[in-house]
């Protein structure tokens, strides 16, 4: 499942190519109801529609990925706890 900032990242790429709903639905073969809702966030894309949205947003996942932590999302926690200051 992808979290919240995929709508995010999604609009963004779209609008940095100057696209609209109807261009990337022409390009993908998506409906814009469907381009709606993954942009809205009450539906993420699978992967495979993921990539095509990113092939005609020019992008790939890595920036996907990169665009998702510069809008916030928080790195994965480290699986070594730190160890708690004496008297805590």
């Amino acid at each position: 499942m992808l979290d919240h900032t995929t709508p995010l990242v999604l609009a963004h790429l779209r609008k940095r190519k100057g696209l609209l709903f109807l261009e990337v639905s022409q390009r993908t073969s998506h409906s814009m109801a469907a381009l709606s809702r993954w942009e809205s966030g009450h539906v993420s894309p699978r992967l495979d529609e993921l990539l095509a949205l990113l092939d005609v947003y020019g992008s790939n996942l890595v920036e996907f990925a990169d665009l998702r932590t510069v809008l916030g999302v928080p790195a994965a926690p480290s699986p070594i706890a730190p160890k708690a200051a004496a008297g805590e």
